[in-house]
Order: C-alpha cells, then structure tokens, then sequence
C-alpha cells in the first residue's frame, strides 16, 4: 500500500531491547493518563542508539499485533495468522481497507505528489517532526514528513495499552474492532480527530488510547513496528522509556522500521496539557522545551488554541525553536510571522473559520488571500485538509525562517 496511513502502539513488554533518542519538544492539551493505562515497563533506557534495533533481528509480536489491529494481513506464520479467518476480522479487515484505498485515491495521493514538489526541500532538511494538539495523526505527519527521523506528537488524549492476543481472541473482541472502525470515522471522512468523539471512544476499556490508533498508522503507511515502550519526560527535560514519571507526562515510544528507506525511526506521543496554566507546575516539560533545537512543526486543525494568551509558552516555543512551520488558520495567528524572521508562502483560499470558531477571524490573513494585490501570490491546494476539509476551501501555510 503507498505511503499514507498511521499507527498503533504500546503492548506489554514482551522484549528487553535498549533504544532511545535525542529531545524533541512536546506540547498539547490536558488529559493526564494514570499508569495503569500504560506499557507496565518500567525500564529506562537513555542515549542507545535507535540503530541497534532492526526489523529483522527481532521478534515480530508488536508488528504482528498491529497488523492484525491494522486488518492487514500477516507477513509470517504466527498466531494472529490463524485468526484471519474469524468472521469478525475479515468484516473489519475487507471495510477498512476498502476505506484506506478510497482515502488513499481521492486525498493522500494528491497530498504526497503535492509535498513532493512543495516539500521536498523542507522533507530534506527535517529530521525531527514536532506536532503539538495532534491527536493519534500520525497519518497526516508522515504523509507529509516522511524523511523525518524522529515524530514527537503532543496531545489530551491518554496514551493507553495495546491488547493481548488472549484478549483478541475473546467472544468480545468483535467489540474492539468495531470502536477502531468508530474512532478513524472522523480522519477518514474529515482529516482530523474530534477532541470530544476522542473523548468518548478512548472511553472504551479496549480502545483505551492513542496507542492503538498510532501504531494502525504505522502500518497503514507501509512501515513495521519495532518495539513499543512507556515513555515519559523527566525533570532535566529528558526523554525517558519507563511508566514512572516526575511530572505526571505519560506517553509511549514507538521504534518503526520505515518502509521506503528501511531507517528506524521514532514516534513519543505524550499526553499533556500544554496551557499555560497546566505548565506552571510541570517543570520537566519546559525543561523539555528549552533543550529543544532546531525543528520542523506541523499544526493542524488545533482548535485555535494558539490564538489564547493561555498558550503563549507554546506558541513562543514553536516560533522560537522551529526553522518550519506548516500549518492552517488553525495554528499561530499570522501576526506573530515577523517579515524580518519568515519567509510565507500560502496555499490554498482563506475566508473565514468554520461556525464553531467564528470569532476566531483573522483580517490580515484574509487580506493576504483576498486582496487584489497579493492574491495573484497564493498558490493552489490541490486536496481538501483541516477543519474547511472540502477541496478548495481549504488553507496551509508555510513559514521557513531566513
């Protein structure tokens, strides 16, 4: 399948192996996950080398798992192999294939031949995604970014645990597939998640995070999981693999094989409330963001969060620690884009935000699209994205510092 879908994460550790990674900075909104919810791993590991690990050097049980939860088939003979052939598998396995090749032809394919010209210098010098208020889209962040080496998404949602096979193999677990089929509804149909139907479905004591979602992803966009580990950040602002946390940032890390270069790479999602006021008393993620360097940040149908003053450490972090910015209307308010600091180019037709963000109209931006004068330099968005999800009425933006 071309290179368009997200991913699944964190099962019970079933393997021992060393990889971490290097800062990247997170931000999002609040939904603190307690430990329960996540990998019972309580190993830390800092500094190894995300090469050490292969695809092919170890077991397949987490790749094997998100396969089955992805309804692709398996690579290898294993026990999810057998269980292809369960009625409730082949239902959700034939639809949502069916869905993710529909999807596939009338948007993602549009969307990668657009970042292929668009993107290709920006993809060339990116080698750490950040993606604060994404939800479970790592979707959308490697369609968009797939030469990254590294994706630190920020986001309410709890982080959750990956089913057993025994729990798959329950009368119930029919039960499971159909919440995954209800929680890509959203993405599928629109683009983007919705923060309280998210709400709702990671209610589900089987689909109990952005676990699951994230590690489908991994799959969908033709790469293969490695491991899956609690993750969280520690007070020096480190990124640690353990469930046990200073400040309260839960999280997973998912090792990935990608499935064009054969690179391992790394996905931390952590779940955080990134306000200003949640972050008064959560050190390690400052110190988090204060170690971060250079990268490249992707803002997508953020509920216009960054528009508050409640958010004014975030929205400073990304403009002063991004060489990139990639976003809609939705993201920074492009008053805060200094003509001394950024180069802009614009993409697509801006008139105003959808009814349930109406106030949130930003005249100078539908100036730059609508004047006659400076319309003649915004260029075509050839697919529909965000919360204007319908072709030609949709936005992005690119900021590229000087």
């Amino acid at each position: 399948m071309p290179n368009t879908y997200m991913s699944f994460s964190s099962l019970r550790s079933l393997q021992k192996f060393a990889f971490a990674f290097v800062i990247i900075i997170f931000i999002s909104c609040n939904y603190a996950t307690s430990k329960k919810d996540v990998v019972k791993d309580t190993t830390t590991i800092v500094n190894a080398p995300i090469d050490s690990l292969s695809a092919s050097k170890v077991p397949n049980e987490y790749n094997n798992l998100a396969r089955f939860i992805a309804g692709t088939k398996q690579d290898n003979e294993n026990d999810f192999k057998a269980m292809e052939a369960t009625p409730y598998w082949s239902n959700f396995s034939k639809n949502i294939t069916q869905k993710f090749n529909t999807l596939d032809s009338t948007r993602y394919s549009k969307m990668r031949a657009w970042r292929n010209t668009i993107l290709n210098e920006v993809n060339s010098n990116t080698e750490k995604l950040f993606y604060p208020f994404s939800g479970p889209d790592f979707l959308n962040a490697y369609t968009f970014f797939p030469n990254a080496k590294e994706y630190t998404m920020l986001a309410l949602e709890p982080s959750g645990k990956l089913p057993s096979i025994d729990e798959l193999k329950l009368d119930t677990a029919h039960n499971y597939f159909a919440s995954i089929e209800n929680g890509l509804k959203a993405i599928l149909s629109f683009s983007f998640f919705r923060t309280e139907a998210m709400e709702k479905d990671f209610a589900n004591n089987q689909l109990n995070g952005a676990v699951h979602l994230v590690s489908l992803f991994v799959i969908k966009t033709g790469n293969k999981i490695i491991d899956v580990k609690p993750a969280t950040i520690n007070n020096l602002g480190e990124i640690v693999l353990t469930d046990k946390n200073d400040c309260t940032i839960n999280g997973f890390q998912i090792l990935f094989e990608d499935g064009i270069t054969h690179q391992n790479k790394i996905i931390n999602y952590f779940s955080i409330d990134v306000s200003d006021l949640a972050l008064q008393t959560n050190p390690c993620f400052k110190a988090f963001a204060s170690n971060l360097q250079a990268v490249t940040t992707y803002l997508k149908s953020a509920s216009y969060l960054l528009h508050s003053t409640n958010f004014s450490f975030m929205r400073n972090t990304i403009i002063a620690h991004s060489k990139n910015i990639l976003q809609d209307d939705s993201g920074i308010p492009l008053l805060f884009f200094k003509d001394t600091v950024w180069n802009k180019t614009f993409y697509g037709t801006y008139d105003k935000p959808i009814n349930l963000f109406r106030n949130k109209f930003q005249a100078n931006l539908h100036k730059v699209y609508n004047d006659s004068l400076s319309k003649v330099n915004i260029k075509k968005l050839p697919f529909g994205i965000g919360y204007d999800y319908k072709q030609n009425e949709s936005n992005l933006m690119l900021f590229r510092k000087k």
